[in-house]
């Protein structure tokens, strides 16, 4: 695996810093109507504020949080994509392959702003 040197990157040269390649949010809790609820789509907050602007932009980003095996105490990321906006604040509903378990409500996820062929869904 090639890991990417910023300094030789055209990002690096636009910037006089190292720009961030993520946005911190938190998972807020799963779509869900009167009755029923959709465990593999959730809800999300962006923890930074967002202008109007950018709200639409984040559409179709990829997003992951963090794993940790209990028996071999590894790290996986779990990916999904975020599908559709949540209201004026911030919010937005992501979908994801296999559902959330409810343990991971008020967690960090990451959106990236990178593409990403490599996981799909």
């Amino acid at each position: 695996m090639r890991t990417i040197n910023l300094k030789e990157t055209n990002v690096y040269k636009r910037y006089s810093y190292a720009p961030t390649l993520y946005k911190k949010g938190m998972i807020i809790g799963y779509k869900r109507s009167l009755r029923h609820q959709n465990m593999s789509h959730v809800r999300i907050k962006i923890i930074e504020h967002i202008n109007e602007s950018e709200f639409k932009s984040f559409i179709g980003k990829r997003i992951f949080y963090f794993t940790i095996d209990k028996k071999t105490k590894n790290k996986k990321l779990k990916w999904g994509k975020i599908v559709s906006c949540h209201g004026k604040s911030g919010g937005f509903l992501a979908k994801f392959k296999q559902k959330i378990p409810p343990t991971l409500m008020a967690s960090p996820v990451f959106i990236t702003f990178l593409p990403c062929t490599k996981y799909t869904n």
